[in-house]
């Protein structure tokens, strides 16, 4: 008997593990935060070069005083597109010398003024009128002196303001997200190591503890160098909590109710973005909007008293005394009578004692079959997550309203995942996997090349796509699980994570190619997804199969197989196999 065969005895999904479940649910609406608050915390303001001083003054001096707005005309050049620019102003030394000194734009072409001087109350429409027989060239433009100054119109107040990360400055800003999923590719790589040797518990709830407390000391973040070093803490600890918590969700629950923690976390997920955009909307302060985001998180103290440690990780290092406990607490809340006979069998015939094994990553590549396996999932994640993270994070990008473009690609996780939750043990793993990328990323690729003047049909493209990269993502988040065995899962699945954080951290960098064609990045996203999609047809199905216990299980699956081809005998039958020829415990 394997913890599976006792489960149906417990309850697959019974009243014990609908109220753990419901807790990491909550978790899950609060990691958005998180993971894309940045979204909100960075949005840039209208802005323009601060005017010094000494430009006023000569503008005073020979006209008086001036509106705010003819101000900026004289001072601030046009771009090529005929709009203020955000990042220059006219060389002080070529504009004050001229004798004519007040520079204006008739049709394209630069002029300067012969007239204002005897007229000082004319209009400034009439002066774009006079003087066009002196025409002459622009004053050179430099880069802002003194700073910009950044519009409250809209935002009270963003890091990008209160920092002044516009223009030369906004290399800071990519700079932070790239080191932020940096930070979550090493923290994720650490701890899957940490998780299989100490435990899921200590893990979970280390790392929860720190990214509430990261979360609320951002807020008082002084500059912008604390800021990044409390937002990639924050993130790190979000990404090992995250992983932590799914696998404890899967860990609790029978083969036939794995769905529905796989599905449920990443609908909560999503229910989470509108819960981001429904706070940052009225808070457009992003010090309170962080606080008001982070501070509930102190309830999750309560946490320490409500999980215990996972029974299967506890069985696959031998310590059967506290999984007793903890299944004993298991059938008295799910209210089920359970024979100490049940329980003696699950030890005597489960596995092995572990508790003085020692597992490393080096066991996800000791063979070539290994290797080759953790490498194409690894990159089947990571171009699944780059796309995910690219139309979220490019959100004010898709044009509209940021606040609805951002609920609209949050609420798409939805049905993609309801959708995930009802067909995944129909087609299977791979099938959906592999329609849902070519899709997705068709549908990415498009909503980057539909002109921004219809910027709703590009919300429209985007949102369906992340709906079907959801429900991609879903689904190959549980494949994951049931890939690994179970003294190396957490392991195998933080090593994928930690390679698509590293994709992650490019993404902000891809999403900069923009400047140069604006459907590129969408173009490279839904390509490298699409790619990606096609993998799954060389990796072993894992529907209607029992977790894997150990990597002599493993093995066998991989030799019978690999590169998605079966011989002999199917992935059952091979499972099997290895449980009557190994004698290892449950751990996921």
């Amino acid at each position: 008997m394997n913890f599976d065969d006792l489960l149906k005895i417990l309850g697959d999904l019974g009243t014990y593990q609908r109220q753990r479940y419901a807790l990491l649910c909550i978790v899950a609406v609060y990691s958005v935060t998180s993971t894309v608050g940045i979204v909100f915390y960075g949005i840039e303001p209208n802005h323009h070069c601060k005017i010094p001083s000494a430009y006023v003054d000569v503008v005073t001096s020979k006209y008086g005083n001036v509106s705010q707005e003819e101000l900026l005309n004289l001072i601030i050049p046009l771009t090529d597109k005929g709009e203020r620019s955000s990042c220059k102003l006219y060389t002080f030394d070529e504009w004050s010398t001229n004798s004519k000194t007040t520079w204006f734009l008739v049709n394209e072409t630069f002029y300067y003024d012969t007239a204002r001087g005897n007229n000082k109350n004319a209009s400034w429409t009439a002066i774009k009128h006079k003087g066009n027989n002196n025409q002459v060239g622009p004053p050179s433009s430099s880069s802002c002196p003194e700073g910009r100054v950044y519009s409250s119109d809209q935002y009270e107040s963003t890091i990008v303001s209160e920092f002044d990360l516009g223009c030369e400055n906004a290399w800071q800003m990519s700079t932070c997200n790239t080191v932020f999923f940096t930070g979550k590719f090493l923290s994720v790589f650490l701890t899957g190591w940490l998780s299989d040797r100490f435990g899921r518990r200590p893990v979970f709830l280390a790392s929860i503890s720190i990214q509430v407390l990261s979360g609320i000391a951002l807020a008082f973040a002084p500059n912008m160098l604390v800021f990044s070093i409390l937002f990639v803490i924050q993130g790190a600890s979000d990404s090992s909590a995250f992983i932590a918590m799914y696998t404890l969700g899967m860990e609790l629950v029978g083969v036939s109710k794995r769905r529905i923690p796989a599905m449920g976390i990443g609908i909560f997920f999503g229910l989470g973005h509108i819960v981001m955009a429904f706070e940052a909307y009225f808070l457009r302060n992003w010090r309170h909007l962080a606080l008001a985001a982070c501070s509930p998180g102190v309830l999750f103290v309560c946490f320490w008293w409500f999980f215990p440690e996972s029974v299967r990780w506890l069985l696959a290092r031998g310590r059967h005394e506290e999984a007793e406990v903890i299944i004993k607490r298991i059938a008295n809340v799910n209210k089920v009578k359970l024979e100490q006979e049940a329980v003696d069998r699950l030890f005597r015939d489960g596995e092995e004692d572990h508790r003085g094994t020692t597992y490393t990553h080096i066991e996800l590549f000791k063979t070539w079959r290994r290797a080759f396996i953790t490498s194409v999932l690894a990159f089947i994640w990571m171009a699944t997550m780059m796309c995910y993270y690219g139309l979220t994070l490019n959100a004010k990008g898709l044009g509209g309203s940021l606040y609805l473009s951002f609920a609209l690609l949050g609420a798409a996780d939805i049905p993609g995942l309801l959708a995930a939750a009802f067909f995944i043990d129909k087609f299977g793993r791979r099938k959906m996997i592999f329609g849902t990328s070519c899709l997705g990323g068709s549908l990415c690729i498009a909503s980057g090349l539909i002109p921004t003047s219809t910027f709703y049909l590009t919300i429209t493209f985007a949102t369906l796509g992340k709906m079907l990269i959801t429900l991609s993502k879903a689904v190959f988040s549980m494949f994951l699980v049931e890939s690994y065995p179970t003294v190396i899962r957490h392991m195998g699945l933080s090593f994928c994570s930690s390679v698509a954080r590293l994709g992650i951290a490019i993404t902000p960098q891809i999403l900069t190619l923009g400047s140069v064609y604006r459907p590129l990045p969408f173009i490279v996203f839904g390509s490298v997804y699409i790619g990606a999609g096609f993998l799954m047809f060389l990796v072993p199905e894992t529907l209607n199969n029992p977790l894997l216990q150990t990597v002599e299980e493993w093995d066998v699956v991989l030799d019978r197989n690999i590169l998605g081809c079966t011989s002999k005998k199917n992935g059952n039958e091979a499972h099997d196999q290895g449980a009557t020829t190994t004698s290892e415990g449950s751990e996921l």
